[in-house]
């Protein structure tokens, strides 16, 4: 058996990708991603990577190794661990074309750990029997943004949220989650960025829609998750995201200055960054 490693790194961040080949064929093996939190390619660390990336392989006998790496230090340890596994640079076609693939993964899946990224917790309000509503959304950076507004029902609310998160993303981020607890507006979401459906037929989502393809037609860049999280459960940020339209609307129909809701809500955000911070996951 003979398979290439390419390694390939950015600051603390390293990833590879083993591909199996011969003359004829070539196919992926193994790929993986390790953080080097302290930033120092200590040799523990290195260690741990080689023993990590070898590991698809370690169960065969008599495999050969080769090494498309960037890394003087990686290589020395490569060649302390595996000296009779290592196979000399050589111009062979299997092995160019195994190394494009494995070093195309290893890039992909290095951009894909190091993309600057934003999650974002949305939520609407709607008072019942009223067109009483709101809007809003906090994020992990503790950015928060709410409004009140008319809506005939809570799912247009819930849709205002999502889509405002979304076109509220800035450069550098190019990769969005978005966490709402509402299964409907993520549905009626989902059909048209991902699915490219038509836009809602109803006047009170068609709008909001409409502007949030327009956004990302002009930032094709930005990649949006959307996901489901139970309202109401024990996730602090969607606690937070609740709290604030409610705040948005009560305030606006009590008529409290704009002044004291932001306040209020900045008080509110902080505490859920905290709750955050101390809970196990945290």
């Amino acid at each position: 058996m003979r398979v290439v490693v390419s390694v390939r790194s950015w600051r603390e961040h390293w990833a590879w990708c083993m591909v199996e080949y011969s003359h004829r064929d070539h196919r992926i093996l193994g790929e993986g991603y390790m953080r080097d939190f302290a930033g120092l390619e200590s040799e523990g660390f290195l260690v741990a990577l080689v023993q990590e990336i070898v590991s698809p392989v370690t169960e065969h006998e008599g495999w050969l190794l080769a090494l498309d790496i960037r890394s003087h230090a990686l290589g020395v340890i490569f060649k302390r661990i595996l000296p009779d596994r290592l196979i000399a640079d050589q111009h062979d076609t299997g092995l160019w074309m195994a190394r494009s693939l494995a070093e195309q993964q290893c890039m992909a899946r290095l951009d894909a750990e190091t993309r600057p990224s934003r999650v974002v917790y949305t939520d609407g309000s709607h008072q019942k029997f009223s067109r009483n509503g709101a809007a809003a959304w906090v994020d992990g950076d503790g950015n928060f943004w709410l409004e009140a507004m008319e809506a005939g029902n809570p799912k247009v609310t819930e849709v205002v949220a999502i889509s405002h998160a979304i076109r509220s993303t800035k450069p550098p981020i190019t990769h969005l989650t978005v966490v709402s607890d509402s299964q409907d507006a993520l549905a009626l979401v989902e059909d048209v960025i991902h699915h490219n459906s038509p836009l809602p037929s109803n006047p009170a989502t068609f709008g909001e829609m409409s502007r949030l393809r327009t956004f990302l037609q002009r930032n094709p860049s930005v990649q949006v998750d959307l996901t489901w999280v139970k309202g109401h459960g024990n996730d602090p940020m969607n606690i937070a995201a609740d709290a604030l339209a409610v705040l948005a609307r009560r305030h606006h129909r009590a008529k409290i200055p704009s002044d004291q809701t932001e306040a209020r809500a900045r008080e509110i955000v902080d505490a859920a960054l905290a709750d955050v911070k101390d809970s196990p996951a945290g």
